[in-house]
């Protein structure tokens, strides 16, 4: 349920900006029109009691977001010329902070994704449980 308040949020903004890929799409269209068609998507997701058969539409999700990874970074290669710019590029990314108060200002989301990236099968195998889903929420929120 909250997967799917997230994609009618989502499609509600994309609806009420003026500058999104559906306006550009679809320019004349009215916002009443997004709004039908965010519901039409997501009210048959809605009735569903079993989502087992979607997991290959999850896999697609993957597929496709690896793709536009390979795209993007494919792209972003091209767009500078040659392999030698390309390359001039990538050296002059700073690979470390500019200082140590630079490093502490970001030190917050640093912390956060290794928490993320290490805790997160630990509380998946958890949340198996249902009974255990409280007790593990809490360690989960008091840990990051």
């Amino acid at each position: 349920a909250r997967y799917l308040a997230l994609i009618g949020s989502t499609l509600a903004t994309m609806a009420a900006l003026d500058s999104t890929l559906l306006h550009e799409l679809l320019p004349n269209a009215p916002k009443q029109l997004f709004e039908e068609g965010a519901v039409a998507l997501l009210l048959p997701l809605c009735l569903l009691r079993d989502f087992r058969f979607l997991s290959f539409t999850s896999f697609l999700g993957i597929v496709s977001v690896g793709a536009a990874c390979v795209t993007v970074l494919v792209d972003g290669l091209h767009s500078q010329g040659s392999m030698e710019a390309t390359m001039s590029a990538l050296s002059s990314l700073p690979l470390w902070p500019q200082s140590l108060s630079a490093y502490f200002e970001s030190f917050g989301s640093v912390v956060f994704l290794f928490c993320v990236n290490f805790l997160i099968f630990p509380i998946e195998k958890n949340l198996a449980n249902k009974s255990e889903w409280p007790a593990t929420v809490q360690r989960a929120v008091s840990a990051t």
